[in-house]
């Protein structure tokens, strides 16, 4: 049996300008992002508020070090499967020690709506001369005492 048989030259052209015609239509042209006349995207953002992350316990080690060392063990949950921990930043006032987690995740990112938990072990910058001490991370409060 020939190929003239099982595709007369009619249908071979048919088919042949349907194929191509089709992959024109999927040309690699279109799938570049369209311009929203906004600086570009980055590819992480820093999120907050609402969207960051959740802080449920907060814990404190004093290390039995001199000069004495204090850490605070965090322990939440991230708002969904693409958020990661961001940026840590502390600052002092006194006896009060303020500590912010920030969180990131992929720009435009489909990520699962699933809670993720989390522990983060951050370290206090400065002297701890005895006395009481008030830490707070991201709003959650808690004392100790060296």
């Amino acid at each position: 049996m020939s190929l003239r048989c099982l595709f007369p030259p009619r249908r071979a052209a048919l088919l042949i300008m349907t194929t191509v015609l089709l992959m024109a239509g999927c040309s690699p042209d279109d799938f570049l992002p369209l311009d929203r006349g906004g600086p570009p995207a980055s590819e992480e953002e820093q999120i907050s508020g609402a969207d960051s992350l959740i802080v449920e316990q907060v814990d404190v080690q004093v290390l039995e070090s001199f000069p004495v060392q204090v850490q605070v063990v965090v322990k939440g949950s991230l708002p969904d499967a693409c958020t990661e921990i961001g940026e840590i930043g502390q600052t002092r006032d006194g006896n009060a020690v303020t500590v912010t987690i920030g969180a990131v995740r992929p720009a435009d990112a489909l990520c699962a709506q699933v809670l993720e938990p989390f522990e983060q072990v951050v370290p206090l910058d400065g002297p701890f001369p005895p006395g009481t001490y008030v830490v707070r991370v991201n709003g959650v409060e808690t004392s100790f005492t060296v």
